[in-house]
């Protein structure tokens, strides 16, 4: 199956916050251009100078846009806001022992990283309440029905 080239000249033309490092001469010189969004050790291009290291990362961004087209993979439009830019994805938790204990051997029987496992656990919880929201809404919204037929 292939990707209607349209569609992928589409998502080629979206233009994504891109981080260069400059290598020191002891690490071989050059540059390093990445997408951090779409994956800081997937999204990589090099190159003797920025020019080139983006001009290879661009080969690889349509490369791997286009096995995402093909696969089904959701491709995400550029962060364009100060807050979608501040959240990273990452997060520092503190937490009691005991918890961190219990976490980890659910993890572990569950064949998952704890990381997953608690990702899990929070996505879960996040649409309970999200249901739970809707109820209460449903509910007041049926009262106030109510309260207007009488």
């Amino acid at each position: 199956m292939t990707t209607p080239k349209s569609k992928l000249e589409e998502y080629l033309k979206l233009r994504y916050p891109i981080e260069i490092t400059e290598f020191s001469e002891d690490d071989g010189g050059g540059y390093m251009a990445t997408i951090p969004q779409l994956g800081k050790y997937t999204f990589i291009g090099d190159g003797d100078s920025i020019e080139e290291a983006i001009k290879d990362l661009e080969e690889v961004k349509k490369h791997y846009f286009e096995l995402f087209l093909n696969e089904g993979i959701e491709i995400p439009y550029p962060k364009t806001t100060e807050e979608d830019i501040f959240f990273s994805g990452k997060l520092s938790v503190r937490m009691p022992k005991y918890l961190h204990q219990m976490l980890s051997e659910s993890a572990k029987k569950n064949n998952v990283s704890l990381n997953s496992y608690i990702n899990s656990l929070l996505s879960m919880n996040q649409v309970v309440s999200e249901l739970k929201s809707i109820k209460r809404s449903e509910r007041r919204e049926k009262k106030g029905l109510d309260k207007s037929k009488a």
